[in-house]
């Protein structure tokens, strides 16, 4: 699993288009757990996601980033226009088991 990085058009409610970024770092250990550093335009800061396998601690930064998109009510765009899809779940992160 790779560091994800994306930039992004984030559409407002009135139409205004803004640059809107997008990270979620490899897996690492984080205070003895597998976590992933995550963090996305309009938050300060960055995010730690633990989980109890690199693959969930990844996957489960990816649904925070989702969670927040959808909580903002943003639509994203690709640089073309088209409705931006983040992964779920992101490519190279498949279900274990």
């Amino acid at each position: 699993m790779d560091e994800y990085a994306v930039e992004v058009t984030a559409k407002g409610a009135d139409g205004s288009l803004e640059p809107f970024h997008i990270y979620v770092g490899a897996p690492e250990i984080k205070d003895g757990v597998h976590a992933c550093l995550w963090w996305c335009t309009g938050f300060s800061g960055g995010f730690w996601q633990g989980g109890a396998s690199p693959e969930q601690a990844y996957r489960e930064a990816f649904k925070n980033v989702a969670r927040l998109i959808h909580h903002d009510g943003l639509t994203l765009l690709t640089t073309d226009g088209a409705p931006f899809h983040l992964p779920d779940p992101p490519d190279g992160c498949e279900e274990k088991g």
